[in-house]
């Protein structure tokens, strides 16, 4: 997630909150966490906003991470993130793969967000299709923690 996005990224965080709110009981046994991927932000002030503002802190299990520029650039190379940062003013161009790791530590699925466009470039999801990416992400980590 890039902490200054304004198109993809908050559609994503509402997936996270939705696939919270559906995992129920459930949530409790499930870490949600995101890759600062904005190396003109990599403070913590600039993520711990995102979070607050897109209410990702009401998530127990929510982590937001960031660091110095070359530890991030190691975690994107690591998970094979794409990040395309043009200066601190532009959109971040960057991958949005959600991993499904299992309680041993094991990457068992990858997903990735279909996003439209509007005429003027922005990205979203319908609504339908955004609540249908929550679910999904919910079931998916519910049967993970069985």
């Amino acid at each position: 997630m890039d902490p200054h996005c304004v198109d993809i990224c908050p559609l994503v965080a509402d997936e996270f909150t939705a696939a919270y709110h559906d995992l129920g009981p459930a949530a409790a046994q499930v870490v949600f966490a995101a890759v600062n991927v904005n190396p003109y932000y990599p403070g913590v002030a600039a993520v711990a906003q995102f979070s607050r503002e897109h209410q990702l802190t009401a998530i127990p299990g929510w982590h937001f991470f960031t660091g110095p520029v070359p530890q991030l650039q190691a975690i994107w190379r690591a998970h094979n993130i794409e990040v395309q940062a043009r200066g601190p003013d532009a959109d971040v161009i960057h991958s949005s793969d959600i991993y499904f790791i299992d309680p041993q530590g094991r990457e068992r699925y990858l997903a990735a967000p279909m996003a439209e466009y509007t005429k003027s470039g922005n990205a979203y999801l319908p609504a339908g299709q955004l609540a249908a990416w929550g679910r999904g992400i919910a079931l998916v980590a519910r049967q993970l923690t069985r």
